[in-house]
């Protein structure tokens, strides 16, 4: 089996989302999306990859902790289900391209 990043594939989409008290989810992806490269910045946030609403109020946390600079790919799938919100008072930032088959 081959490596998410030996697909080939070409830069399709630019995508920015402010992550805040609200879960939020990828909008933009292109038909033929198969995977999708995001960094994180500003405010610690935290998401899933299932589409489960993530939770960063007080209390209980659910979701993958990410903080400023936190950079790394997601396939098609994940990025489909991916949903984030902060975790604590200051909003984040996930800015991404989105990639289709080359």
């Amino acid at each position: 089996m081959s490596a998410l990043t030996d697909v080939p594939a070409i830069p399709a989409v630019y995508e920015e989302l402010s992550i805040g008290a609200a879960p939020v989810g990828f909008q933009r992806m292109p038909a033929g999306h198969v995977r999708t490269r995001y960094r994180f910045l500003d405010g610690p946030c935290l998401y899933t990859l299932d589409g489960t609403a993530p939770v960063g109020g007080g209390g209980a946390h659910i979701g993958f902790p990410a903080y400023d600079g936190d950079t790394d790919w997601f396939d098609a799938h994940e990025a489909d289900r991916f949903r984030a919100v902060r975790r604590g008072a200051t909003n984040g930032i996930v800015r991404c391209i989105h990639y289709v088959r080359g």
